[in-house]
């Protein structure tokens, strides 16, 4: 599993005065030892002593394990803004390394620092990360990492972020918001596909026991009893044959709530006792807390004596818990205290690092010439991995955009042909224009590969001539009425009619057939897309303009370095960015450049230049 190849970056250090010469594996190991026996304190000290350690050896893997090291342990602490910036140094850092395995680490990286925030109450953010961690697991190359994207790790990975945005929701519901009910209806969804993936996929029976006991709650929470019980029974059956306490006492509290607003007192009463005996036997103070919480409620009326004991038994535990706190405090003080000694100490040892290495400036300078020489051939070779991996990217997203389309055609013709007869002709006309328009995008599409592929080949060549470029705005117009009309959009041709060009008209075409199509594929139903054109000294600049979702910042900076994640329309079409990038390589043989404006949520501005004709 990935966390294993994660847990391999989480070394962290035992002596804070790591010598230069100490090989990197002994120093990985004995920090490894210190964050398993749960010394913190050492933990942190000398995993900052550790990041300078390969910070001079330029050993980035090794340092992002480091920041991934004191992440843990600040959080495990509960000192969670410190967490928080650690994890976010060792992001940075995974962006400097790049790759498939470094976007793993940082999904893990963005799972922790959510858990924080939901703890912390800032829901938001803990929600934002989590999408994040869906997004990026939605838009993995299937091929970069063929062990990990089987489709049960995958699908694996989406269940648990599925299950934390529903601790989400039903956080936010308890939480004074205004629509609790929308909140707790979002958490069962989230739930529901959580458990689904579970199940289909193989989970560890104890991951789908946790998601049936999340499931009854949201239920519980949303008055869906029957419900509840039936998932909590199914957990009780899956935890007992774990003979796991926790989650057995877990469930026989939640039992005992449900059962408790059916009126069922006595038992509730049961449940209640099930859960404080395995907490009692097991030291689970709040579960304790709670068991005799409920016990109180459900005797208070009827065994006003019974309730009585179960009261004392609770402000008793409450004290004594108060009072366990109060050291945890204390020790936490003393654990700062320690800190701030050692962290006075590596000031003083790096105070010494630093007169050293001033000895060191004539092999520094000759090593620094070497370096250059070195950066020099890896950036060489850097540009050709590049230029490869595009053309991979490329042959993914070709083999994709063309069979979606065939196998929605052969799909609805199948349908159509079959039910025929009994099919009202309003429906025979709709699958028809349906098709028509997959075949059209499927079209372009083909007209976009065959493009690139004769670019690369060094087979496109520029015919320039003289055209109306209003005429041609009418032209790619009437092409695309089909999937305009059937959007409720209008196109305005703001071109003046006088105006002629002298360009390569086939290129032109294409460029304003995709942008049109983008426009149109993210603009909103009955909304209008303008097509305007400015007068420059040489060139007119022609913009086409919708005021659909906009695209985001992320996005619009993949989009103008070459391809992009794939994105939804309005209305759930596909974009891959592969028309924008297409349309960049043919203006870039005459000089042109494709610019684009955009705001999330109001609307995209694409504009490109066109010669004059004289």
């Amino acid at each position: 599993m990935i966390r294993v190849l994660l847990f391999v970056l989480c070394f962290v250090g035992y002596d804070n005065l790591i010598d230069d010469h100490a090989d990197p594996d002994s120093v990985k190991a004995e920090l490894i030892r210190y964050l398993e026996e749960d010394d913190f304190d050492k933990t942190v000290g000398f995993a900052e002593a550790a990041v300078e350690f390969y910070r001079s050896r330029n050993n980035l893997m090794d340092m992002a394990g480091c920041y991934m090291t004191l992440g843990n342990a600040y959080q495990r602490m509960g000192q969670y803004e410190e967490a928080i910036r650690n994890y976010n140094l060792c992001s940075e850092t995974m962006d400097q390394i790049g790759g498939p395995m470094a976007k793993v680490n940082k999904r893990y990286i963005l799972n922790n620092m959510a858990v924080m925030y939901l703890e912390m109450g800032e829901y938001d953010q803990a929600e934002e990360m989590w999408n994040r961690c869906i997004a990026s697991v939605n838009d993995d190359d299937p091929g970069f990492l063929p062990q990990y994207n089987q489709d049960s790790l995958r699908c694996l990975d989406l269940a648990t972020y599925y299950q934390n945005l529903a601790e989400v929701r039903l956080a936010q519901a308890d939480n004074d918001d205004p629509n609790p009910q929308e909140k707790i209806d979002d958490a069962i969804s989230f739930l529901e596909q959580s458990l689904d993936y579970s199940e289909r996929y193989g989970a560890e029976p104890n991951k789908v026991a946790s998601r049936l006991t999340g499931l009854a709650k949201a239920c519980f929470e949303a008055g869906r009893t029957d419900d509840a019980n039936h998932n909590l029974d199914a957990a009780l059956q899956l935890a007992t044959t774990l003979n796991d306490p926790y989650m057995l006492a877990a469930i026989h509290l939640l039992k005992g709530d449900v059962k408790l607003k059916l009126g069922q007192n006595e038992n509730a009463e049961r449940e209640y006792l099930d859960a404080l005996s395995l907490a009692q036997a097991n030291h689970f103070g709040e579960f304790e807390m709670e068991a005799l919480r409920g016990a109180y409620e459900c005797t208070k009326d009827s065994q006003p004596k019974r309730a009585l004991a179960y009261f004392t038994q609770s402000a008793a535990l409450k004290d004594s818990i108060y009072n366990k706190e109060q050291q945890a405090l204390i020790r936490d003080f003393e654990v700062k205290y320690k800190m701030e000694e050692k962290e006075h100490e590596l000031a003083l040892q790096q105070e010494k690092n630093r007169q050293s290495r001033r000895l060191l400036s004539l092999s520094v300078a000759v090593a620094l010439l070497l370096l250059v020489l070195l950066i020099i051939g890896l950036r060489v070779a850097f540009l050709r991995k590049r230029r490869n991996e595009m053309k991979d990217q490329l042959l993914f997203v070709v083999a994709h955009d063309i069979k979606t389309p065939v196998v929605s055609q052969a799909q609805l013709l199948d349908m159509t042909c079959e039910h025929y007869e009994d099919m009202p002709k309003e429906e025979i006309k709709e699958n028809i224009e349906a098709l028509k328009m997959s075949t059209d995008d499927l079209k372009d599409k083909l007209q976009n590969i065959i493009y690139w592929v004769r670019n690369e080949m060094g087979g496109l060549s520029s015919e320039p001539a003289p055209f109306g470029l209003s005429a041609l705005v009418d032209e790619v117009v009437q092409e695309l009425s089909l999937q305009v009309r059937l959007k409720g959009l209008s196109v305005a041709n703001e071109v003046p009619a006088e105006w002629m060009a002298f360009d390569d008209e086939k290129a032109v075409r294409t460029v304003l057939q995709n942008l049109l199509s983008n426009a149109v594929k993210f603009s909103y139903p009955q909304g209008i897309v303008n097509i305007t054109a400015t007068e420059e000294a040489h060139c007119y600049r022609l913009t086409v303009t919708d005021h659909g979702r906009g695209i985001a910042k992320e996005r619009m900076t993949l989009l103008l370095k070459g391809f992009a994640p794939y994105s939804q329309g309005t209305e759930g079409e596909v974009g891959t960015g592969i028309g924008l990038f297409v349309s960049q390589q043919l203006l870039s043989r005459n000089g042109g450049k494709i610019t684009i404006e955009s705001q999330e949520g109001q609307g995209t501005s694409v504009s490109f230049t066109i010669k004059k004709a004289q």
